[in-house]
């Protein structure tokens, strides 16, 4: 089978390459392996390539073509030199990476370490409000003079003493945790952001000064030090890549960690400060402090999936320099594969390192796409309506670069390769094709969840069927009462002394009544049997009220009444509520539904719904959903500031503690079963789950963005 060679290929085999001037090369010994680093002085990076490579990539002195390099390198190595392929590779990969160039072009760019055209695309990069990147110059003259005095801090002995320090203060910390939780309540105060902002400042300053003592402690050099602003919250950093001159990986290591390490020691001396200090104002910085130095530091410096501390550590350990580079080229490879049909270039590195390669590059871009909506959400909220322009000029910034580079690369390959490009255009129908079919046809596979508590669907309530003060009381909340059984006890002195009245004015008309009897005063006798109907009649209806003031249940159930206890004294008016009855076997769940969520909810009333309540699933039906959407909660255990599971907002006077929600939610409610209602009780918090199954993927997306962009530009539009 003959292999068809393109007109680019045929091209880079017949150039002639050379090298850049200032590149130096460093041999290293990994195991039994030999491997060479190679450095950047102009461009401030390093490559590590392995024997094969070395060999060919030193017969590219600008005489030799290509081919006569690979064919050359070939009869020295024997059979472990490279292949054709496997050469052609590692050249394309040296222009790239702007470590060459091809002789008769402008070597002016190349040398400089960036290809032809992108310094305007760097300069842009300036002006991406997610990631800017300011250059200040050299510190190493103040490195070299700091080491002199703070090195020593880096010494082992040094280092094993912080390292216990940290673990010291990690016990300290655990000792007081309660005390450490409850001050956690202000920290993203509106008006701690101030100290949280300083705390950041003065610690990213020490982390980035430890990292260059670190380097010039161990015979490094600080090439540059500058800012960088993410959505202009600024970071500092040095340029210490001077540190793969190192032979020890662990010294490497040792520097890419020393900016954390110093940050958990002042953390660590902030901690035993904290702990021992009895001044508010001194606890309430140390204690910002302390969490900017670890949880900053665990969250942004220690991901490796960023270009910091996290990432250089991961890369010394794997001994694989430059990994983000290599395994995003191993994605272009890969991309280029599907679309082009052209053989992708594996990692150089095989085996385990070619593996982390692979692994690596799909979860950086993952990431990067999850950070790059994370900033846009985030520039949105804090900017509002300009936030959405702003994040929409970091995304054009952040992705035009790339996406330049390979409307670029297509145009080209159009010219040498038309097959290759109408294979791509109908690889990526087929991808459109595939993915709208996906979005319009598919049911989303998820489910849409509500919170919701159990609460009794038919309540009875008791009221007062005479006025009086509460006496006693014999039950208490959540207790389960039979029907008769009595509840509480009113006591009313005015009603019991009418009823002595009436009762000793019936005895009085009794005895008028015998006297007009033996008179034989019929007259007499009619007047005082009229009278004595009239107050036993009266005296019959306040017994009934001096009755009530025992008050029974009139159904069996449970009482509810959160502050029952605290009625004992009360006065209550006839006909005043004093406590509800709920039935066991009667039971609902009351559900708040988001708003994005209401067009599902009312298509399924009277349809079954899944219940989660304290990790287990039970089954309701959906009974009824309120159109209209209210602020007003549906019940005040799902507040948040109880625990429950709504955002709300408390009223802004000092004496005002109503609650309102955030935003207007809707009132659902799911009928339970009496099975159901036997084992789940009344205050329990859970979820209603609808299947989503009605809408389809590209639908249910959609609304779910509509609705996002909605709740951001809320706040502009009404301003």
């Amino acid at each position: 089978m003959s292999v068809r060679l393109d007109e680019q290929t045929r091209d880079l085999e017949s150039s002639r390459i050379r090298l850049s001037e200032d590149l130096k090369f460093l041999p290293r010994i990994r195991g039994q392996e030999f491997v060479c680093v190679i450095e950047s002085p102009a461009k401030g990076t390093f490559y590590r390539v392995g024997h094969s490579e070395y060999v060919l990539i030193s017969l590219l002195d600008g005489r030799l073509t290509v081919a006569q390099a690979i064919t050359l390198a070939s009869r020295q190595l024997g059979p472990k030199a490279l292949t054709r392929a496997q050469g052609l590779q590692v050249v394309q990969w040296l222009l790239d990476s702007g470590l060459g160039d091809r002789m008769g072009e402008s070597a002016g760019s190349s040398f400089a370490g960036k290809p032809e055209g992108n310094a305007g695309a760097d300069a842009l990069q300036y002006l991406n409000p997610f990631w800017t990147k300011i250059p200040l110059g050299s510190p190493d003259a103040f490195f070299q003079f700091a080491t002199r005095g703070l090195g020593w801090l880096f010494s082992p002995v040094a280092t094993l003493l912080g390292v216990l320090m940290i673990a010291s203060a990690i016990i300290c910390l655990g000792i007081h945790w309660d005390r450490f939780v409850s001050s956690s309540a202000t920290i993203l105060s509106p008006m701690n952001w101030l100290w949280l902002g300083l705390a950041w400042l003065g610690l990213k300053i020490i982390h980035e000064i430890g990292h260059g003592i670190a380097c010039r402690y161990h015979g490094g050099d600080v090439r540059e030090t500058g800012v960088i602003l993410i959505l202009f919250a600024p970071m500092a950093y040095v340029d210490v890549t001077s540190c793969w001159r190192f032979s020890s990986r662990w010294q490497r290591i040792h520097v890419a960690a020393a900016g954390m390490y110093i940050e958990l020691v002042v953390a660590a001396i902030s901690v035993f400060w904290w702990s021992n200090t009895e001044s508010v104002v001194a606890s309430h910085l140390l204690y910002n402090v302390i969490v900017m130095a670890s949880v900053s530091t665990f969250l942004f410096n220690a991901n490796p999936l960023m270009r910091f501390d996290g990432y250089y550590i991961l890369s010394d350990f794997l001994q694989i320099p430059n990994l983000a580079s290599e395994g995003a080229n191993y994605l272009k490879g890969q991309t280029a594969r599907m679309f082009f049909g052209t053989a992708a270039a594996p990692p150089r590195d095989a085996g385990f390192g070619g593996l982390c390669i692979r692994l690596y590059g799909v979860a950086a871009l993952i990431w990067k796409l999850l950070i790059c909506v994370s900033l846009t959400a985030t520039a949105s909220v804090l900017f509002s309506g300009a936030g959405i322009v702003l994040a929409m000029v970091g995304v054009t910034l952040w992705f035009g670069k790339p996406l330049f580079q390979g409307v670029a690369a297509v145009w080209s390959r159009f010219h040498e390769s038309r097959v290759s490009c109408f294979r791509a255009v109908g690889v990526a129908n087929v991808i459109v094709a595939f993915s709208a079919i996906v979005l319009l046809y598919v049911p989303w596979p998820g489910n849409v969840t509500a919170p919701g508590i159990v609460d009794y669907a038919d309540r009875c309530v008791v009221r007062t069927r005479s006025s009086g003060f509460v006496e006693q009381i014999l039950v208490e909340n959540g207790q389960a009462v039979q029907q008769g059984q009595v509840l509480m006890r009113l006591q009313n002195d005015e009603l019991r002394l009418k009823q002595y009245e009436l009762e000793s004015e019936l005895e009085q008309g009794r005895v008028r009544l015998r006297i007009a009897r033996d008179d034989q005063d019929f007259g007499a006798v009619q007047i005082a049997q009229s009278n004595l109907q009239a107050v036993q009649e009266r005296l019959n209806e306040v017994r009934q009220q001096t009755e009530s003031l025992t008050i029974q249940s009139p159904v069996a159930g449970t009482i509810i009444s959160r502050a029952l206890e605290d009625s004992l004294g009360t006065y209550y008016q006839e006909g005043a509520e004093i406590l509800v009855i709920g039935s066991e076997q009667d039971k609902e769940l009351v559900v708040s539904i988001d708003q994005q969520d209401m067009q599902l909810f009312s298509a399924t009333i009277d349809d079954q719904a899944n219940i989660r309540l304290a990790g287990n699933r039970y089954t309701g039906t959906l009974r009824s959903v309120d159109p209209r959407a209210s602020t007003q909660i549906p019940h005040p255990a799902m507040s948040v500031a109880v625990g429950g599971m709504l955002a709300v907002t408390v009223g802004r006077n000092e004496d005002d503690e109503s609650q309102m929600l955030t935003e207007p939610r809707f009132r659902a409610t799911i009928g339970l079963s009496s099975d159901v209602c036997t084992n789940v009780g009344a205050g329990q918090q859970g979820y209603a789950i609808l299947g989503a199954q009605q809408m389809s993927i590209g639908s249910f997306l959609w609304t779910r963005a509509m609705r996002w962009l909605e709740r951001l530009l809320t706040p502009t539009l009404r301003g």
